[in-house]
């Protein structure tokens, strides 16, 4: 919904990837992600950029 309405390039870098990530692998779990992203990051922390995300695409 971001993507389409404002694009992610409008949202934070790491925002971003992990909505890029979750976007290619939605099934996958959180360590599945956090094992996809490029950056050191805990499971508690793809956790809350998914929680932003979803935050961010439902105010739009």
């Amino acid at each position: 919904m971001i993507e389409k309405k404002i694009g992610l390039q409008h949202i934070s870098p790491r925002l971003s990837l992990v909505a890029e990530v979750r976007k290619n692998l939605p099934y996958a779990s959180l360590q599945e992600l956090v094992e996809e992203v490029d950056f050191k990051i805990t499971k508690s922390g793809i956790y809350h950029r998914l929680k932003k995300i979803s935050q961010i695409a439902e105010s739009l």
